[in-house]
């Protein structure tokens, strides 16, 4: 069975699963026979879905009982069971739609508080609806996700019930194998093009906005006590039509710190909150006028305690039926212009919807 049809019809069916593709491997995997957990054991691997704020929505640990690599899988899903799956009780509110002068006027105001030094950096995040064209379903959504960008993170995820996911996150939040990590600084945004990296050009917003993010991680990760930290020279990267600034960090976990400690220290950095942690937090609930979810969570998988690859959950997107929810946000500065970045969450939107209507 291709996978396109198996996702295709977990999805139709309320059959929770995971498939997901590391950005260093060409197949994806998929597990259709999972078990929802609370917490993760330490004998089983776990995809591990973070909610942005936890007080809005819980942690998702999906043991992955059996996986299959490709995309073809030979697991019959036609006979398996979502009969352990209870309803949601409580379905979650799509929220608004922002139209374009809502956003602005809601970007204005934050720059002005931003100017009177109520805070940093905000980052401010928008919903799309982006419907399905009639010629094509999820499971294909998935599979071009894969083969469009192979250096992203792409997953696909439901929980049988309310939560059904997709995206192709370009940001590691971390990558951890035997206490030997990494996590990276991404910030700043403008469109790529067909140019190099000499060729473009970043401004003083964008240099500073991701300044933010390099001070964030390393303060952190000063404060967890690890060891051997190296970083790169900021750099630009590419992750399809867009460009973004990039710094990479190296080290060594000390024995007595977990993935998930780490994870919860990093997590929010600035490139998707804003700074001070505090102040953009309280100004983001104040404006945004619906539940980020998992948008702007990470996820990824979880091997043990010390193992794991989570990735920043960005360019994605909640599936309800031939309907997608899509999340995109920008950092907002003192200095920034509120139309450049409502072009800019357009930008960002085209990575999903680019392949969507493929």
């Amino acid at each position: 069975m291709k996978l396109a049809d198996a996702i295709n019809h977990a999805l139709k069916t309320g059959l929770p699963f995971v498939c997901y593709r590391l950005p260093d491997q060409a197949q994806p995997v998929s597990a259709f026979k999972v078990k929802l957990d609370t917490r993760p054991d330490q004998a089983t691997p776990y995809f591990v879905m973070a909610p942005y704020d936890n007080s809005e929505i819980e942690y998702q640990y999906v043991a992955l009982l059996e996986c299959e690599v490709g995309f073809e899988i030979s697991t019959d899903i036609l006979h398996l069971s979502n009969a352990h799956n209870q309803p949601d009780p409580s379905p979650i509110l799509e929220g608004k739609l922002w139209t374009e002068s809502d956003y602005l006027k809601a970007a204005d105001q934050l720059i002005q508080l931003m100017q009177k030094g109520k805070a940093n950096k905000i980052v401010l995040s928008r919903q799309l609806e982006t419907l399905l064209p009639s010629h094509k379903y999820w499971g294909e959504v998935f599979t071009d996700l894969c083969k469009t960008y192979p250096n992203a993170f792409a997953y696909c995820f439901s929980d049988g019930t309310s939560q059904q996911w997709m995206g192709a996150s370009p940001e590691t939040l971390l990558r951890v194998q035997d206490s030997e990590g990494e996590t990276m600084a991404l910030a700043s945004t403008q469109a790529a093009g067909q140019t190099t990296e000499d060729q473009l050009q970043w401004g003083q917003k964008e240099i500073d906005e991701h300044a933010f993010v390099i001070y964030d991680i390393r303060e952190k990760l000063r404060i967890l006590n690890v060891t051997d930290l190296r970083e790169t020279e900021v750099f630009t990267t590419w992750a399809g039509p867009v460009a973004h600034l990039k710094c990479m960090f190296n080290f060594r976990m000390p024995d007595s710190v977990t993935v998930d400690q780490l994870a919860e220290t990093l997590h929010p950095t600035p490139a998707i909150c804003g700074t001070p942690t505090k102040s953009a937090q309280e100004l983001i609930r104040e404006f945004e006028p619906h539940q980020r979810l998992y948008y702007t969570g990470y996820a990824g998988i979880r091997k043990h305690d010390h193992s794991a690859s989570y990735f920043v959950n960005l360019r994605c997107m909640r599936i309800i039926g031939n309907k997608a929810l899509l999340y995109v946000g920008g950092g907002l500065t003192a200095d920034s212009g509120s139309r450049n970045e409502w072009e800019e969450t357009l930008l960002k939107a085209s990575v999903l919807q680019s392949v969507i209507a493929k």
